[in-house]
């Protein structure tokens, strides 16, 4: 499989968040995983745009937010960009799961669906959030190790 890239850019309000699911959904099922495997892909992503909207950009409806899609021959990749103030990744955690209380688990989420997810701050400003499935024909570690947008 040749490598297959998209980039859609949308701004940090939940009502673009349908779109941009029905984009990872399409990505995701073209990469040739399962209908429910799609789905919890689908659902790892929007967590992380959900982190981004709350969390960085404070729910400001209008904030900037990337986000590329790689399918190349041995996984998945997403990578989401935003703008706002760095965030430190070693802060980032989701809740104890035994608290019982609505929230705080989009982290375990995307941590337990992707095969890596990695934050970075980014040298010109702005968090990136890299999640990387690999492929279903590709289930043993390859070692390779990802490039970034463009």
């Amino acid at each position: 499989m040749n490598q297959h890239q998209i980039m859609i850019r949308f701004p940090s309000n939940p009502r673009f968040m349908q779109v941009v699911r029905g984009v990872i959904s399409h990505m995701t099922g073209l990469a040739g995983f399962s209908e429910k495997e799609t789905r919890l892909v689908t659902l790892a992503v929007d967590e992380a745009c959900t982190n981004i909207m709350r969390h960085t950009y404070k729910n400001e409806p209008c904030q900037p937010i990337e986000a590329w899609c790689t399918i190349d021959k041995e996984y998945l990749l997403f990578q989401l960009l935003d703008y706002g103030e760095a965030i430190d990744p070693s802060r980032i955690r989701h809740r104890e799961l035994d608290e019982v209380r609505p929230g705080g688990l989009g982290t375990f989420f995307m941590k337990n669906i992707m095969d890596t997810v990695e934050y970075r701050q980014r040298p010109e400003g702005g968090n990136e959030i890299r999640m990387i499935k690999k492929l279903p024909s590709q289930k043993s570690d390859s070692g390779a190790d990802p490039p970034g947008p463009g």
